[in-house]
């Protein structure tokens, strides 16, 4: 049986956090955005969220 482990976000993990999003956006209907931000500005968001003390998973 495999295991999944739920934990927050590191700067470390927004490569991956964007390509996963960017394909999203890309190929999904849950986004209402018509181009997938790049690294820049997801690191942007990232922030602004960790500074509101919101959680970012």
């Amino acid at each position: 049986m495999s295991s999944n482990t739920i934990r927050g976000a590191t700067a470390a993990d927004l490569d991956r956090i964007t390509a996963i999003y960017a394909d999203a956006v890309t190929h999904g209907t849950a986004s209402y955005e018509l181009e997938p931000p790049d690294r820049a500005e997801m690191g942007e968001r990232f922030d602004s969220l960790i500074a509101g003390g919101f959680p970012y998973l």
